[in-house]
């Protein structure tokens, strides 16, 4: 059976995996536990051995979207291998990163993943005061607080286009770590719409899916009938069907040849959502 919840920090959030009803009916040999960006499994070091340590002893597989904490220097540098039809970077014997673009097959469940998000602060902190941003002072540095590939790139937008298109653009899951720019602008109002969300915003208009898991926002909090954010929540993937979601552009031709470069290309504009005056 596969579970879906948020983001963990570390071992900082932790108490979902103490319950109860975790250890009793998710903890188990055969079941899967997607998490939704900010592991912390790759923020550093010694990071990396707290995880480890923590869930080591796990029945369950862990698996995991990046977010935009993490340290690529190191993510990118673990073991990767085939994995239910697509690419993972193997953290332990238990942990695995799914990597962006690829269509899992699991548990009979077609799971279309892209992690990444884009922090506000990299080149200057924002502080939100009333209705709008204000730019305060910078606190992220390159290669130490911050790694440019958080950002999804446009290869790995082509992947997941690529993908999808050999699955018919239909999926049973998507799950990310950030949303789209409609969610962001409507329930997180405190948060900057930028370009990872312009990308999500392609595949929400291309993709036939069930539902839509994601994290970054600390919160959980169904946005809608087939988008839930999450964070401490643990949801079962067993009545997925009741789920079932058509998508409103049936009618549009989403093959990938289709689609134009201008399309494309719009996702990765200077984002201009933040007031700086």
């Amino acid at each position: 059976m596969i579970y879906v919840t948020g983001d963990t920090h570390g071992i900082k959030d932790v108490l979902k995996f103490e319950t109860e009803y975790f250890k009793k009916q998710v903890n188990k040999k055969d079941n899967y536990v997607l998490i939704a960006g900010d592991t912390g499994f790759t923020w550093n070091m010694q990071s990396m051995k707290n995880c480890i340590n923590y869930f080591k002893d796990f029945k369950c597989t862990i698996l995991f979207v990046d977010g935009n904490n993490d340290n690529f220097d190191i993510l990118y540098k673990l073991p990767e291998e085939d994995f239910c039809g697509g690419k993972v970077h193997r953290v332990s014997n238990n942990i695995m990163h799914l990597e962006r673009g690829y269509v899992y097959q699991i548990e009979g469940k077609k799971i279309f993943t892209f992690g990444g998000a884009d922090s506000c602060d990299k080149v200057r902190s924002y502080v939100f005061n009333k209705d709008r941003w204000y730019p305060g002072k910078g606190n992220r540095i390159e290669h130490i607080n911050w790694w440019k590939q958080e950002q999804p790139s446009k290869e790995e937008v082509l992947r997941g286009l690529k993908n999808l298109a050999e699955h018919d653009f239909k999926v049973d899951i998507i799950l990310t770590h950030e949303t789209t720019t409609k969610n962001v602008k409507q329930y997180f109002y405190w948060s900057v719409p930028m370009q990872t969300s312009k990308m999500l915003d392609l595949f929400y208009r291309k993709v036939d899916f069930k539902h839509w898991y994601f994290g970054h926002h600390h919160q959980d909090i169904q946005v809608s009938k087939v988008e839930t954010c999450v964070l401490n929540q643990m949801h079962s993937l067993e009545n997925l069907d009741t789920l079932k979601y058509k998508s409103q552009y049936d009618n549009l031709d989403v093959k990938v040849e289709k689609l134009t470069r201008n399309e494309i290309n719009d996702c990765f504009k200077k984002n201009k959502n933040i007031n700086e005056n």
